[in-house]
């Protein structure tokens, strides 16, 4: 259930993730989302969709990490994360700031539409 796809003219990545249950589920994610901000311009927005984002307890705690570093090495200015209701593995509920340094800007939002109009305004 995972979706990594592009806005050209928004210069904006959007990034839905679903369970995570296998390494190589972690390494197509990866590639694919290099894939995608390589098409895209320095200082792309990115939507972050998390609601049904789970990660199987063996795996690498540090795929949202290595995803952030992903999207900071390629330029990205803001993203706005919808957050999921309940918190599962992987995930960073109360982040303001990337893990990375010196970081972007992360935006709690609860829904897609709230995401556009918070990442249109910046």
């Amino acid at each position: 259930m995972h979706r990594i796809r592009i806005d050209t003219p928004k210069n904006r990545l959007y990034l839905t993730l679903g369970p995570i249950t296998s390494k190589d589920e972690i390494q197509t994610i990866e590639v694919s989302v290099l894939q995608h901000v390589k098409r895209l311009r320095q200082g792309f927005t990115c939507v972050s969709d998390l609601r049904q984002f789970c990660m199987k307890e063996n795996l690498n705690d540090n795929f949202m990490q290595e995803i952030q570093e992903i999207l900071w090495d390629s330029g990205v200015k803001a993203v706005a994360r919808i957050s999921p209701i309940s918190q599962c593995k992987g995930h960073f509920l109360f982040e303001k700031k990337s893990a990375v340094w010196p970081g972007y800007e992360i935006i709690p939002v609860q829904s897609p539409e709230e995401a556009e109009i918070r990442l249109d305004a910046l």
